[in-house]
């Protein structure tokens, strides 16, 4: 029983992670029609940023204060490549192909700048909290993965009540449901969708400091978060965030329990086993969910 009750807190605190992911990627998503693959590097340019810019003289929280403001500007960045260049049209095929292509290559892109500058070392960060785990009868948990759990909390509750209660949420809701529906009843489109990467890139980032003092960054750890904060997001609703981040700990906890009972070997593949099975048996997943 202790294993199991291990194994479900563990299972909490890394999906807390992951749903994130999902949170930011269905955000953008649902404001912009746009799958947006590269949050995962995001997260590794803030953890390693935050690494060399400590290595450089900086305080630990000023560098994860300065490299969430810089995930913040590459949100800004990334919507003036993908959603105001005006070539995915120019490039043939469809609109949300090439976006979806436009992010994959941001994210070959910040990989290849994180070798260059930050090289192939694993790094972590210090820990925000104390490093020796709280106890809870025999169950130990990690306080700054509790950390991680709180933020998203706080962060969902924050967008249930932009998205229930105020016109600004409601009006980033209707920028994908309707371009023209929206342009008809006065909606910026564009200061909306600069919003959403903002927001998103910045939450993102924020889970990278937060999780970087117990999960090792190099610059090849984002393409695999990335992959698995999608997963969350289809396994419940690509176009919901909120849900985005239970789907996250739905996902988390598959992954402890596999890898508890079964092997760590497994946890990747089984993962993606479960989204192609959802995918297959019920494609309107990956859809919206009002």
């Amino acid at each position: 029983m202790t294993t199991f009750l291990q194994l479900i807190v563990s299972g909490i605190i890394s999906g807390a992670g992951f749903g994130l992911f999902a949170l930011a990627l269905s955000l953008v998503y649902r404001v912009t029609n746009v799958i947006n693959l590269a949050f995962g590097e995001i997260a590794m340019v803030g953890v390693l940023g935050a690494v060399f810019l400590h290595d450089h003289g900086l305080p630990w929280a000023v560098a994860g204060i300065v490299m969430i403001a810089v995930g913040g500007v590459l949100g800004l960045v990334f919507d003036l490549l993908v959603t105001r260049s005006g070539r995915a049209g120019k490039l043939g095929g469809s609109d949300f192909t090439q976006k979806f292509l436009l992010t994959l290559a941001l994210s070959i892109t910040l990989q290849g700048v994180g070798l260059r500058i930050f090289g192939r070392d694993v790094h972590t960060l210090a820990p925000i909290l104390e490093d020796k785990a709280w106890r809870l009868g025999s169950v130990a948990i990690d306080p700054n993965g509790v950390l991680v759990v709180l933020f998203g909390l706080a962060v969902v509750a924050a967008l249930w009540v932009a998205f229930r209660t105020t016109l600004v949420g409601k009006a980033m809701l209707a920028c994908g449901i309707s371009e023209r529906g929206s342009l008809a009843v006065g909606i910026n489109l564009r200061s909306f969708r600069t919003a959403a990467f903002v927001i998103a890139c910045a939450i993102a980032a924020t889970t990278g400091v937060l999780m970087g003092s117990s999960v090792p960054f190099s610059y090849t750890s984002g393409f695999s978060i990335a992959i698995i904060g999608l997963v969350a997001a289809s396994l419940v609703s690509l176009g919901n965030p909120i849900l985005g981040f239970f789907g996250g700990i739905g996902v988390g906890l598959l992954q402890s329990i596999v890898g508890g009972y079964m092997s760590g070997d497994y946890q990747s593949s089984i993962t993606i086993a479960v989204m192609i099975a959802v995918i297959l048996v019920k494609p309107r997943a990956t859809q919206w969910a009002t």
